[in-house]
């Protein structure tokens, strides 16, 4: 037996301690032969113990030969610690992920006498890596590539957290500068009426607001705003997506005013409908109770016109010939 495996077969606190880790534990001499397993590595292959004196990759992998990548190999050459990732096949189809770190134990020369590796399984920490990277790409597609302006404000201080490049766009200021801002900034209503809108949006359990922001050249836009709670990074925001409505709020009012007017000119005209009896020899007209009444009178009546009288040429010719030729 090599003199490491003899001093710890002789420390049975060391083995205790060994035993107590939750990560697998090996020592193993220059030729990757088993020294000692610790229990987490006794358990998980119980069904090839002994591995005292088998070569790790043999007990392990099943193997004639080291592995690719073998980080007990390079603690040899490199006398210092040296890591590596391994998958593996599981039950039921599943690949594990396991962490190998090697640490080599140098002799009083500066040699490597033995080496100690350790086992750790990180298949949920690499899986939960995946879907975070899987889910920070669809963020970032959906917040980058986004056809919508979209802002991210602290809704504690009004600080714009982070801003698309259509936000940028539109807005006119660079993603550098609209992050050193805040909403109150571009909102052109006081800081106090900014947040006294969000107060009452939120008792009244609704997610949009109608504002006017100003842009940096100085213009001011209409603007539909809908906001709601996300977290980034641990910290909760408000995402708000911003739609310009400007030319529709124009349209809208362009269209109540043509409705105002005509509203206005309806009722200023009275119009006469239906058949009107008027008598063929003087034109007096009937009216509704059955009285005879002259035309002018009917009109006055039901109309706001207001009638002038005078003569035409034939009835001043037929009244006072005495006129024709004078003047």
């Amino acid at each position: 037996m090599s003199p490491p495996a003899r001093q710890l077969k002789n420390e049975p606190l060391l083995e205790a301690i060994l035993d107590s880790m939750q990560d697998g534990l090996t020592v193993l001499d220059r030729e990757l032969l088993i020294l000692h397993a610790n229990r987490p590595v006794r358990d998980h292959y119980s069904e090839k113990l002994p591995l005292e004196g088998k070569a790790c990759y043999s007990a392990f992998r099943d193997r004639d030969e080291p592995c690719e990548n073998c980080p007990t190999l390079r603690a040899i050459e490199s006398r210092k610690m040296e890591r590596s990732e391994v998958r593996a096949p599981a039950e039921g189809g599943r690949t594990r992920v396991w962490e190998l770190t090697a640490w080599p134990i140098l002799d009083d020369s500066g040699g490597v006498a033995a080496l100690v590796e350790s086992f750790r399984d990180v298949t949920a920490q690499r899986e939960a890596e995946s879907l975070r990277k899987e889910q920070e790409s669809l963020y970032r597609s959906l917040f980058e590539s986004n056809t919508s302006v979209i802002l991210f404000i602290d809704p504690d201080t009004a600080a714009i957290r982070d801003a698309n490049p259509m936000a940028c766009a539109f807005y006119g200021h660079s993603r550098d500068a609209l992050r050193k801002m805040k909403i109150t900034e571009i909102n052109v209503l006081s800081p106090e009426e900014v947040f006294e809108e969000m107060r009452r949006a939120k008792a009244e359990k609704r997610n949009h607001f109608n504002f006017s922001h100003r842009l940096a050249d100085g213009s001011v836009r209409e603007v539909e705003v809908f906001s709601g709670p996300i977290t980034v990074g641990g910290q909760p925001l408000l995402a708000s997506i911003v739609h310009d409505v400007s030319e529709r709020k124009a349209a809208e009012r362009e269209r109540e005013k043509l409705i105002d007017d005509l509203r206005t000119a309806l009722s200023e005209v009275k119009t006469l409908r239906g058949l009107i009896p008027i008598c063929s020899s003087c034109s007096k007209v009937r009216d509704d109770e059955g009285y005879w009444n002259r035309i002018e009178v009917y009109i006055r009546d039901h109309s706001d016109a207001q009638l002038t009288h005078g003569l035409c040429p034939e009835c001043v010719d037929r009244l006072y010939p005495d006129l024709e030729g004078e003047g």
